[in-house]
């Protein structure tokens, strides 16, 4: 962006409200390019919930700011999975915000950052300070325009918190700006900041008071700030899917206690029960739907609420990425990696029911159709019980009655006494999972939006 810095964005004015309790009413400031505002006040005056009115979240606002995606939200969350390591959570984070993040030119940043020798350790490993210092990068790199920076100063020693002055000062130098939430003036931590300040708002009970003051002449004239880059939808659904892989690459337990466990239920049946060729065909159907429907239910917690835990989803809403994408990416990769590696199972678990070749083939092609609108209700569901504490338990009565239909028509499906593969009811699961991928990704995006504010 080319903005003269005389110029000033106005933001608000927003009504902050938290746990039906008024924060502030018709908020709102301006804040001149190449300079930043402190937010103050005690804990629970508001000052997360404006930061993440200005992202875009959980507030009313009378009047949207121009920047949109091209913000970044600095916050206590930074949206890393414990799993993976520390290159492939910053490869991945900057391929969110559409900046290029190829592993020879984060060498530097890393070094810079004292986090080059952690770039194979594991997120779970890093010490309160150490993951402050990784997001503190992801900041620094990911050329948004507007940081907004709850509370940077907290877990950060001195040689980090010098990284963080240097990288604000020149993100300001620059033309950016930012609003930053803090118990403690930043100009009394590091002095050499002050010439940027542009004042602060001091967050009171249900009011607010701002103090501005006139930033220094010699201000750059234009800013510098890099083109930034926001996804479209179907970059988002590569992402996604590339983001699914490399985490069940990381944790495969996720991929194999599914798998295990259907292979486990199913086998169980040819081994105790006293029954003939007959009588094992007989209960085939049921025993390998019943097992399959128990599996996708196992493996569905995975789907948002590690994301949700770790602020994961609050930085996608934040750079602007599709969530329906995003959910059609989670529901596709969850049936490529769990419900795929349960259909190879079918086969080789049939032949401990004697079952045919023509009923195997049937019943392989029903589950798959079957497992891909299982998946994509459980997305629904799992989304859905984001909002609510026994999520597993939300999750687990919603989908049973719903499930029951597809059921019906998969076993009847799957023992089609028809030459031909694609029988009534065969046509009857296409249907569900054409349906399933058209309208579900759409669904859950709207409860993870509601969800997440």
């Amino acid at each position: 962006m080319q903005n003269p810095t005389n110029q000033a964005v106005s933001f608000g004015p927003y009504l902050l409200k938290r746990g039906g309790r008024t924060l502030a009413k018709s908020l709102a400031f301006s804040l001149p390019y190449g300079s930043y505002l402190e937010v103050l006040g005690a804990n629970g005056a508001g000052k997360t919930s404006l930061l993440r009115a200005l992202a875009g979240l959980g507030s009313k606002a009378k009047d949207v700011h121009e920047f949109g995606a091209n913000t970044f939200y600095f916050s206590h969350q930074p949206g890393f999975r414990p799993e993976l390591t520390v290159m492939a959570q910053l490869t991945l984070s900057l391929q969110m915000l559409g900046v290029p993040a190829q592993r020879e030119a984060l060498q530097q940043p890393l070094k810079a950052l004292v986090l080059h020798s952690l770039q194979f350790s594991q997120i779970r490993t890093l010490s309160h300070g150490q993951g402050k210092r990784l997001a503190l990068l992801i900041m620094m790199l990911s050329q948004r325009s507007l940081w907004l920076i709850d509370e940077p100063l907290n877990a950060l020693d001195s040689q980090a918190s010098a990284l963080f002055e240097n990288a604000l000062k020149q993100h300001l130098a620059n033309g950016g700006m930012a609003v930053i939430a803090t118990h403690q003036r930043l100009h009394e931590v590091h002095p050499n900041l002050a010439t940027y300040a542009s004042g602060h708002l001091n967050m009171l009970a249900g009011t607010y008071a701002v103090e501005m003051r006139t930033i220094r002449d010699t201000m750059q004239k234009t800013s510098n700030m890099h083109s930034w880059i926001r996804l479209s939808a179907w970059q988002t659904f590569r992402w996604s899917l590339f983001r699914e892989w490399v985490c069940l690459a990381a944790k495969p337990a996720d991929v194999l206690w599914p798998a295990l466990f259907f292979a486990m239920v199913v086998t169980m049946f040819p081994f105790t029960l006293e029954a003939n060729k007959q009588g094992l065909q007989t209960i085939a159907t049921g025993v390998f739907w019943m097992s399959a429907l128990l599996s996708i239910l196992m493996a569905a917690q995975r789907l948002f609420q590690v994301d949700e835990e770790q602020g994961a989803l609050v930085q996608m809403h934040c750079a602007k990425l599709s969530m329906p994408a995003f959910c059609a990416a989670k529901i596709v990769a969850n049936w490529l990696f769990i419900a795929l590696p349960i259909l190879l199972l079918t086969y080789v678990c049939g032949l401990l029911y004697h079952l045919p070749t023509l009923m195997m083939h049937q019943m392989a092609l029903a589950m798959g159709l079957g497992l891909l609108s299982l998946t994509g209700l459980m997305a629904l569901f799992a989304s859905l019980s984001l909002m609510t504490r026994q999520s597993q338990v939300m999750m687990s009565l919603l989908a049973l009655p719903v499930f029951v239909p597809l059921l019906i028509f998969g076993a009847a499906a799957s023992t089609s006494h028809a030459e031909q593969m694609m029988s009534a009811p065969m046509w009857v699961m296409l249907s569900l999972s054409v349906l399933t991928l058209l309208t579900m990704p759409f669904l859950s995006a709207q409860a993870l939006t509601l969800a997440i504010e």
